[in-house]
């Protein structure tokens, strides 16, 4: 294989995601950044087609390539993605268990690639964007973990680990229909963190910022922002596609019986004789 000792990691771990309501939204917009990104900063946009290990199948799967991953068992069937962009895990990667890190919603990012031939790409432009597609599924991705200091492989920086393409089967939802299909497709077991629904945030602390998507989707409940706004340290993290109206900032005026409960409570609150008056 060729390119095998990992490429340096970044040296921070930035991590700014826009959060977004819908996985058809979140996809939407991964691919406006991806290229978007690769066309401002003149970097190549690498691509890896999922690979059926029937051959019959690999016309079907180019021509349902553009599916969102959310229908596609969180395996994507077209992989873009450039040098340093964040990921995130979506399997178990058996052979990597022992390390102890990767878990469904881990975040990373890709420092680079092993390939498997010589003559590995397929060079297009599109819409001013050099895109390298892959004639063969790479032997591995260099990843570094996400907030990781421990050594994982030998050698290797910090957090930097080898990731291997999985072969399984996965359940495809096809479009315009009821059907599903479940081929054995060879690909790697991540998506773009670029952008995020909410429910994939929660836990996650962002050191930087977050951008969260127009806030009068319907999907976009009070509940569920109040996870988006607190990913971060301080409101000035916080970044709005769409102008935040007073009339929205009422939907997040709680109920009457629970100010209520709410009063009640600081009125039992009891300051102790040893207190001090002045607190």
């Amino acid at each position: 294989t060729n390119q095998q000792a990992p490429p340096l990691p970044p040296t921070s771990d930035f991590f700014a995601p826009v959060a977004t309501a819908t996985n058809i939204e979140r996809c939407s917009v991964i691919r406006k950044i991806i290229m978007d990104t690769c066309r401002e900063k003149q970097l190549v946009c690498y691509r890896i087609i999922a690979a059926p290990a029937n051959d019959k199948n690999r016309t079907a799967i180019a021509r349902i390539s553009y599916l969102n991953d959310d229908s596609t068992d969180k395996i994507p069937l077209l992989l873009d993605f450039y040098l340093g962009m964040p990921l995130m895990i979506t399997k178990q990667i058996p052979v990597l268990n022992h390390l102890k890190i990767f878990a469904n919603g881990t975040l990373c990012f890709v420092l680079g690639f092993a390939t498997q031939t010589m003559e590995h790409y397929i060079t297009t432009v599109v819409d001013g964007v050099v895109v390298k597609q892959f004639t063969k599924t790479p032997a591995w991705l260099w990843v570094k973990v996400r907030n990781c200091t421990r050594i994982l492989v030998p050698g290797c920086p910090a957090g930097v680990v080898a990731i291997p393409p999985l072969t399984l089967a996965v359940l495809i939802k096809m479009p315009n229909s009821a059907k599903l299909w479940s081929p054995r497709l060879t690909q790697f077991p991540v998506i773009s963190a670029l952008a995020c629904t909410l429910e994939k945030l929660q836990g996650v602390t962002l050191e930087h910022w977050i951008t969260i998507s127009k806030l009068d989707r319907i999907h976009f409940k009070p509940q569920t922002l109040y996870v988006a706004f607190s990913r971060v340290r301080k409101l000035s993290s916080i970044r709005l596609i769409s102008r935040l109206t007073l009339e929205y900032s009422r939907k997040f005026r709680p109920p009457r019986q629970a100010v209520a409960e709410m009063m009640r409570l600081i009125q039992l609150v009891c300051i102790p004789a040893y207190a001090s008056q002045s607190v």
